[in-house]
């Protein structure tokens, strides 16, 4: 997640989304058998079924392909074997799970420009490359190893409002063979919308010519990964609101809130341990950032920290029993934690360092442990396979 924060409106140097993103190489569901049927009872109630994310998919292709068209572990997907069938989705931050069997469903967010750059003219592009791997590889790094690739196009429509097209994919450092190592993910179409709310109305005085920086979107996903098409996904849209607090000129923190349905042609997904599709999830998170330099010249460096909760529904099955990959009141949470450092060098550049790690936590409520190994540690502490050391550039134009 590590969000670096810029608000859309002002003089910012990047506007990290901290959106979730499924995982696609965690997708844990098997690809439909030529001449196959598409396995799977029909969607309840309308047609339109919702796509889990990426994470929430059993992995069974070996190329499985991103759920939603935000960044996506590739590793994950490399790792189709390792990943459990009840693995759901995975958001953003990391969209990792590489290690064997450790993350059904990895959670990745995304981190993208939203600045407003140039304002002589009413259209801005901007573009991100990622680089992410496991904090502690195995002896193959190459499968724990993946860049996140992003291109989003910008146009002015009204005072603080941009309508704006984004195409991401995902490079793996490794393929099947004949297969290629890039896989498209899905493109959002949407509407971003930012404006200041003064805070004079409050009855504190510390808060008196206070304002408070809010942004809005509205967006949908469109199938265009490989995983969505396989599972046969109409469309999802999304809708997420961020708050930004300014304590001190160089302290911000901030609130991100983020809901999205899934619309699929089926309830389940093709194979025998497909599982059932994602209906719902919603993101929530907490974030602090400071700025510890600031200079013309040199640019300027900060640090900040993300704490996040994500919450996941799978569709409802149509047969009577109850089992990890269908059940109708499946739920699945996750915690999510990231510790990074940004250094803004030039004014239409951005780096970005740090670590985060991303954790199932509970299902149908109950808690799980860390990984698999019996410890009863919660995984959002920090586990081998949930835990990803990153490293992004972003550029704006």
């Amino acid at each position: 997640m590590g969000s670096v924060w810029t608000h859309a409106l002002g003089p910012p140097l990047l506007v990290t989304q901290t959106e979730v993103v499924a995982t696609e190489a965690a997708d844990p569901e098997e690809e439909p058998v030529e001449g196959e049927a598409a396995a799977a009872s029909p969607a309840l109630a309308a047609e339109p079924v919702a796509d889990p994310d990426p994470a929430d998919r059993p992995v069974a292709a070996p190329v499985a392909e991103s759920a939603m068209g935000e960044s996506v572990s590739a590793m994950e997907e490399v790792k189709a074997t390792d990943v459990e069938a009840h693995g759901e989705m995975d958001s953003a931050i990391a969209e990792s799970g590489p290690a064997a069997g450790a993350q059904t469903w990895v959670i990745q967010k995304t981190r993208e420009q939203t600045t407003t750059g140039d304002k002589s003219r009413p259209w801005h592009a901007s573009g991100s490359v990622e680089f992410r791997t496991l904090a502690i590889s195995d002896e193959d790094p190459a499968n724990d190893r993946y860049l996140s690739l992003q291109l989003r196009g910008d146009f002015d429509v009204f005072e603080g409002a941009r309508a704006f097209v984004r195409f991401s994919g995902t490079q793996q450092f490794t393929a099947e063979v004949g297969e290629s190592g890039f896989l498209l993910q899905d493109t959002m179409v949407g509407l971003d919308y930012g404006h200041e709310v003064a805070l004079d109305f409050v009855p504190i005085e510390a808060l008196a010519g206070k304002k408070l920086e809010l942004e809005h979107r509205l967006a949908l996903y469109f199938p265009t990964s490989r995983q969505s098409i396989n599972q046969d996904k109409y469309f999802a849209p999304m809708l997420m609101s961020r708050a930004r607090y300014s304590v001190l000129e160089s302290l911000v923190v901030g609130v991100d809130a983020f809901a999205r349905y899934h619309f699929h042609r089926y309830a389940e997904r093709a194979g025998p341990s497909g599982g059932l599709n994602t209906q719902l999830d919603m993101f929530g998170s907490l974030g602090v950032e400071y700025t510890v330099f600031s200079h013309k010249e040199y640019g300027t460096v900060s640090v900040g920290a993300d704490l996040a909760t994500w919450y996941l529904k799978s569709y409802p099955s149509g047969e009577e029993y109850e089992s990890e990959s269908s059940s109708e009141t499946y739920w699945h949470q996750r915690y999510d934690w990231d510790i990074y450092a940004t250094y803004t060098p030039l004014p239409y550049m951005t780096v970005v360092l740090g670590i985060e790690t991303m954790g199932e936590h509970r299902r149908d409520g109950i808690i799980a442990s860390g990984s698999g190994s019996g410890n009863g540690i919660p995984r959002f502490f920090g586990q081998r396979d949930d835990t990803e050391l990153f490293l992004q550039v972003l550029g704006r134009y």
